[in-house]
Order: C-alpha cells, then sequence, then structure tokens
C-alpha cells in the first residue's frame, strides 16, 4: 500500500461553488440537503453577520463621556480610549481570520459528527457505523482522520467529501490490501490523485480514480485488480458524473447495482468476470448515454429486456457467455453498433446483412439462430470478424462475394449446403476460415490459394467428392491446418514441407496412402501431427524425433510398421499424447502388434476400430475485445467427436 509514502504537491481544482452542480448532482445531493440535520453555511453572509455585530471605532468614542475634565483625567481617559480599540480591532481581526478560515480546528468534523452526518441523512446506517471492522466504519473514520467533513461545508464540498467516503468503502468492501496495485488509494493526497496514467496501442487512459477539472469523478477503472467481495456497493450512485466505470476482472458477486439506474452519464460500464448474477434489469434501457455495455462472462441469466433496444448510442455490446435465452430482436435496432458479442447464449431468431451498418465485429457463435447467412455480410465495408458457428443456419455459402475486409470467419458446425464458392478469392485478407462440420460437397476452389495471408483453415467433416489434395504450398503463413475427413486419396503433397510455420497438421480420417515424408523432421515448429486412420505404409520416419515441439501425435489406424522408439527415446520428447497401433491384434489377441512403442498413451489395433474414437478438433479462437489487442488460442478438443467416428472415417 502507498499509505504515508511521500508524493508531489497536492493537486489544486479549480471547484466553483456556482458552476458544478447540474441537475444529476441534485439527484444525488437533495435528499441529503434536504434531510441534513447539519446547518448549510453561506461564508459570506456569515462575514457580513459578523462584522455587522461589532461596533466601530466613531461609534465606540461617541459612546465616551464628554464632561469638561483635566488633563489627569484626559491622559487616563485617553488610555481607556486605546485599550478600548486595541480590544475592537483584536475582535475585528480573529472574526474576520474565523470567518476566512474556513477549515478551523473547531469545524473539522470528527467521526462521531461524520458518522452521525451519514446516517441521517441515509449514505450509510447505524448497524454499519457502530460494528467496529465495518467497511463502513473504517471509511468513515478515513475521511474524518483526514479533515474532509466539516460543519455547514458547501453543496460542491459535500459531494467530493462523498465521493471521497464511496472511494474509501470501495476500498474496504473489495479486500483492498490485497490489491494488485493501489493507486495511491488512502494516501492523503486528493482522491483525484489516486490513479495513474497508462499507455496502450488503442491509445491512453486513467488506471484508478479520474477526475474532470472541478474535482469530481468521471471515472474508475479499478479492472484486472485481485478486488474480491460479495457485491457491488449501492452507494456507487453518490458518482452523478462518471462517465466510465470498468471493474471487470475481479471476484465480486452480487447483482447490478439498482443505484446505477441514477447514473445517468454513464458512456461505458465494464462488467466482465466479475461473477455478479441475477437478471439484466429494465432499467437498463434508461442509460440512453452508453456506448460501452460489457457483462460477458457472468451468472447472468434469463432473458433479454427489451428495453435494451433504446440504447441507441451503444457501439460495443457483450453479452456473451451468459446463458440469455429470447429473441436476438432486441438488438436490431441498435445502428452505431461497431462490435457485438453474443456467442455462448441460447439466442433465436434470424440475421439481416443490413442491421448493423457500421459494424466491424459480430460474433453469435454457439446459440440457436437459424435461417440462412446474409450474403450482404460479405459484401460489408467494415466487417472484419464474421463468427456464426454452432448455430441452425442453414442454405448454402454466399456466391456474391466482393472484395471486403473480413479477416476472421467461422461457420463451423451449421446445417450449411452446396458448394464453397471459387469467389472465396475475393477476400484477400483472410486470416482464419473455417467451414468444417457443414454438408459441403464438390472441392475447395484453387482460389483458396490467393489467401497468402491466411493463418487458420479448416474444412474438416464435410463431405466434398474424393480426390488428390491441393497444393497449398503457397500459404506460407498456415499456423493450422485441418483437413479431417475430406475423402483425400493418393499420396500426402511433399510440398506441405514448405508450410514452415504449421503449428497443427490434422488429416485424420481420409484415404491417404504411401509414406510419410520424412521431410516433417524439418517442420520444427508443429505442435499436433494427426495422420490417423488413414492407408499408410512403410515405417514411422525416425524424424520425427526432431520435433522437439511436438505434443500430440496420432498415427493409429494405418498400416504403418516397425519402431518408435527413436521418438520415444529423445531427450526432447515432449509428447502429452502419442497413438499407435501397438497393440496385439487378431481374434484371439495373440497377433503381433505392427508397432513397437514404449512411450505410446495408447495403443491401438486394426481389430478395435473403437480405439480412439475421438475427432480431435484443432481449436484456433481469438480471444478479442474491440478495441483491444488479440490473443490466438490453439489446442485441441476431444468434445466434437461424431457418433462412431472410428468407422465411419474409413
Amino acid at each position: 500500500m502507498n499509505i504515508g509514502k511521500e508524493y508531489p504537491p497536492k493537486q489544486t481544482f479549480d471547484i466553483d461553488d456556482t458552476s458544478i452542480i447540474d441537475e444529476d448532482d441534485v439527484a444525488v445531493i437533495m435528499p441529503v440537503l434536504e434531510n441534513s440535520v447539519y446547518p448549510i453555511v453561506d461564508e459570506d453572509l456569515e462575514d457580513q453577520h459578523i462584522h455587522d455585530q461589532l461596533p466601530s471605532v466613531e461609534e465606540a468614542k461617541a459612546k465616551l463621556p464628554h464632561k469638561s475634565i483635566d488633563h489627569g483625567k484626559k491622559r487616563r481617559l485617553c488610555y481607556i480610549a486605546m485599550g478600548i480599540t486595541t480590544v475592537i480591532l483584536f475582535i475585528i481581526i480573529v472574526a474576520v481570520a474565523s470567518g476566512n478560515k474556513k477549515t478551523s480546528t473547531k469545524s473539522v468534523g470528527s467521526f462521531q459528527e461524520v458518522s452521525d452526518f451519514l446516517v441521517s441523512n441515509g449514505i450509510s446506517t447505524s448497524p454499519a457505523m457502530t460494528a467496529q471492522k465495518s467497511p463502513e466504519r473504517l471509511a468513515a473514520t478515513f475521511v474524518a482522520d483526514g479533515r474532509w467533513y466539516h460543519a455547514g461545508m458547501s453543496k460542491p464540498r459535500i459531494l467530493r467529501f462523498l465521493e471521497r467516503y464511496v472511494l474509501a468503502l470501495i476500498y474496504y468492501e473489495t479486500n483492498g490490501p490485497q490489491w494488485t496495485k493501489h493507486y495511491k488509494f488512502l494516501s492523503a493526497l486528493d482522491h483525484c490523485e489516486w490513479g495513474e496514467t497508462m499507455s496502450h496501442p488503442a491509445g491512453n487512459f486513467v488506471k484508478g480514480v479520474e477526475c474532470d477539472r472541478n474535482g469530481r469523478v468521471i471515472g474508475l477503472d479499478l479492472s484486472n485488480n485481485n478486488l474480491t467481495g460479495y457485491h457491488i456497493t449501492e452507494q456507487i450512485q453518490i458518482f452523478g458524473q462518471m462517465q466510465r466505470l470498468h471493474l471487470y476482472k475481479n471476484r465480486l458477486g452480487g447483482g447490478l447495482p439498482h443505484s446505477i439506474k441514477s447514473m445517468a452519464k454513464l458512456k461505458s460500464i465494464g462488467l466482465m468476470d466479475t461473477g455478479i448474477g441475477g437478471t439484466i434489469p429494465d432499467w437498463i434501457g434508461d442509460l440512453t448515454q452508453l456506448t460501452t455495455l460489457a457483462l460477458s462472462g457472468n451468472e447472468v441469466h434469463g432473458s433479454v429486456p427489451f428495453s435494451l433496444s433504446k440504447l441507441t448510442n451503444l457501439r460495443i455490446l457483450g453479452l456473451d457467455g451468459l446463458g440469455l435465452t429470447g429473441s436476438i430482436n432486441p438488438f436490431k435496432g441498435l445502428k452505431k453498433l461497431e462490435a457485438l458479442y453474443l456467442e455462448d447464449n441460447a439466442l433465436t431468431g434470424n440475421l439481416h446483412g443490413d442491421l448493423w451498418p457500421a459494424i466491424r465485429e459480430l460474433d453469435v457463435s454457439n446459440n440457436l439462430l437459424g435461417g440462412t447467412i446474409p450474403s450482404l455480410l460479405f459484401q460489408h465495408r467494415y466487417l472484419t470478424i464474421l463468427n456464426v458457428n454452432h448455430n441452425l443456419f442453414g442454405g448454402s455459402f454466399p456466391d456474391d462475394i466482393l472484395l471486403n475486409k473480413l479477416e476472421y470467419v467461422n461457420m463451423q458446425n451449421n446445417d450449411l449446403v452446396g458448394t464453397v464458392s471459387d469467389r472465396i478469392g475475393y477476400m484477400t485478407n483472410l486470416k482464419h476460415f473455417d467451414i468444417s462440420l457443414n454438408g459441403f460437397t464438390g472441392s475447395m476452389p484453387d482460389t483458396i490459394s490467393a489467401l497468402t495471408g491466411l493463418q487458420s483453415l479448416n474444412t474438416s467433416g464435410n463431405k466434398f467428392t474424393s480426390g488428390r489434395m491441393m497444393d497449398l504450398s503457397m500459404l506460407s503463413n498456415l499456423h493450422s491446418l485441418s483437413m479431417k475427413g475430406n475423402n483425400f486419396i493418393g499420396d500426402i503433397p511433399e510440398s506441405l514441407v514448405r508450410l514452415s510455420n504449421l503449428r497443427t497438421m490434422d488429416l485424420d480420417g481420409n484415404h491417404l496412402s504411401g509414406r510419410i515424408p520424412t521431410r516433417f523432421g524439418t517442420m520444427v515448429r508443429l505442435e499436433h501431427l494427426l495422420l490417423n486412420r488413414n492407408d499408410l505404409t512403410g515405417t514411422i520416419p525416425r524424424e520425427l524425433s526432431k520435433l522437439t515441439g511436438l505434443k500430440v501425435l496420432l498415427l493409429d489406424g494405418n498400416n504403418l510398421r516397425g519402431n518408435a522408439n527413436a521418438i520415444c527415446d529423445a531427450s526432447t520428447n515432449v509428447l502429452v499424447h502419442f497413438i499407435a497401433d501397438c497393440a496385439s491384434g487378431g481374434s484371439d489377441g495373440n497377433s503381433k502388434p505392427e508397432v513397437d512403442c514404449t512411450c505410446c498413451t495408447m495403443c491401438c489395433s486394426d481389430d478395435d476400430p473403437d480405439c480412439n474414437n475421438k475427432a480431435w478438433m484443432p481449436e484456433y479462437d481469438l480471444k478479442y475485445v474491440y478495441g483491444f489487442i488479440r490473443q490466438e488460442e490453439y489446442g485441441s478438443s476431444l468434445e466434437e467427436t461424431p457418433q462412431n467416428w472410428g468407422e465411419i472415417s474409413k
């Protein structure tokens, strides 16, 4: 923590009592002022009142007797007059000083005064203030010790006092001492200095507390900071000027506080992965200035409120991973959307290509959407990411593709049929293309060779016509190639060796024959090599032992012979899964294994078609949030396993 640490001189703010109270502040402060048991003092009137009560020097003199007196008496009277004048001047000086010294010792609030003020105005409760270790009491003690409460404060100062109190309350309610970064919280600095400016490719932003020129809190970003608690405090409504609330990637729990409804100036809410639950409230539609709403990855459930359609200023909407039900219709009127993340829900309805004219990233994967995939999405002038995998979309592959900006297209696991259009070559910006687990026929068009920026290609599990593999050597940027179950015949093309950036090569479940190219041993970036369930012959190349990063090697279901122990004995062996035909075969199980393997994690035989009955589906998923750098994730999934895959793939 930064408590007690010396910092640069305190920042000052231009606080004009007449200029920083607006309608939103009135909604927050009026209940406090109307119910307050403490006087709200106008300091200028107070000074005038004190001055009016003091006699002037002339008035004091006028009260002195005007009798004829001797010189001795005159001298005594002069001394008396001088004394009276001195006293009067002293009183005036003290009075003026008292009026000007607005933070005098007499006006500084003690803990009891702070507690009484907060309780009497409904900011806290008496039990919370009396409990010794309660966050409310600790926060009140902090602001009292810091001399932030003064009887008779002006309205703007009350607001700043309350904001400091609520910031301290958030600190104590979320286990502040265990935060990853403390951003000077609970230091003696003005709370507008409890933050730091961070640099980012998307631009600079403030982590911690951000204030406007008047010293009012307009932003709170404590994201990914190890906050732990049971809820987001209802007192957060005190921040009547707040525009940005980012608490994502913490453990907070509870639901969306109802008090957020009154924070009418909010433009960005980021509460992803915070553990909040409940439903999306109807009042969310009242926050009409919102441009970003991100609630992804929480325990929120239920249907999408139709009031959400009133958020017509939204540019980014993230409701993925919530299990939401109902129609997609509430989103259709949000014409300013640039990024829409609805994946991993149970939403129904159809898509239309002209719904979101400004859309750049669209992810509706893992829902129950139907109809056809609009061809207009392949003509969109801004769209870069289109993810519709795991839905109920039917129809054919769009045939009227124009030059576009698409980089990521994922149509996996729908009911699409027909042939893949040769106009795919127009999508020259493509980096990821996945049409696996559909019903496409014919063959992949040669124009795919024009997609030289392609990093991931997955055509697995379709009904393509039997034929030889095409030459893909020009796709030198490929990281992942999956063509499982595509009815390929003939030898494995030697040209694949030119794909030196490959991490995953998946040719499982075809009818490939001949030998495994020994030059595969030069593809040093390979992590997953799946050649199982083919008609390969010969021996297992010892050169594969040079693949020092290889984690998955599947060679079962072939006619390979010999010894695989050169791979097993390699000092660099990091294999996690190695499956080959190393089990005894025959009806009695006494036939000699085809392959000798001392490190195989599973041994199969030709007599057991259900051995390794898994569809190892390579996963290439972009974890993206609009405006942030994307991170690529590779892996293999055993979850997507067609029935009797081991039999139907042969």
